[in-house]
């Protein structure tokens, strides 16, 4: 797969996702066991599978209308994908220290 392709197949993936977190239909309540958040705007499970609030609503939007934008060019979408590498990355090793599984509210 060409970058340029990565970079317009996960823009348009973000903002899709992004899009959905907006729609207050395509959200269900968080469960009762859910950890408590700051961000309680738009806050609940999309999909059944996901939970989003208006922050990470947000972030999406910007992660989808980066990707499309960097899918213009050939040096943008490497630094597009180079950079969703990196992210993911350190949210990764985020994820596998206790400690931090609030860092973000």
């Amino acid at each position: 797969m060409r970058t340029a392709t990565f970079a317009l197949i996960f823009g348009i993936a973000y903002l899709a996702a992004g899009v959905l977190g907006l729609i207050p239909a395509a959200l269900l309540p968080p469960p009762p066991d859910a950890l408590p958040t700051a961000f309680t705007v738009l806050y609940g499970s999309l999909i059944r599978l996901f939970p989003v609030n208006i922050l990470h609503t947000a972030v999406h939007l910007a992660i989808g209308v980066w990707g499309i934008a960097a899918w213009r060019s050939a040096g943008g979408a490497r630094v597009y994908a180079r950079s969703l590498a990196i992210l993911y990355g350190v949210l990764a090793v985020m994820g596998l220290i206790p400690g931090l599984n609030t860092v973000f509210g």
